[in-house]
């Protein structure tokens, strides 16, 4: 059993993005408030691995059902 996650696209991570304040999700996820505006407008060109990773952590953790332990 793969107890990895899956980490999100770019296009998942903007889209998700479209309605956070940068300055909250970077306080959430210890990147700088313009690497998460930067990402959400598009303007990254190639963001980082661990980027990635925090952003898609933070995401998973704010979605609804969220609080349920891997949805047991």
């Amino acid at each position: 059993m793969n107890c990895e996650k899956q980490l999100l696209t770019i296009d998942q991570i903007k889209k998700a993005l479209r309605d956070r304040s940068p300055t909250m999700v970077a306080q959430a996820t210890g990147l700088h408030a313009n690497t998460v505006r930067y990402i959400r407008d598009g303007q990254a060109i190639n963001p980082g691995h661990k980027t990635i990773m925090a952003l898609s952590e933070y995401i998973e953790s704010t979605l609804p059902g969220a609080d349920d332990a891997d949805g047991k």
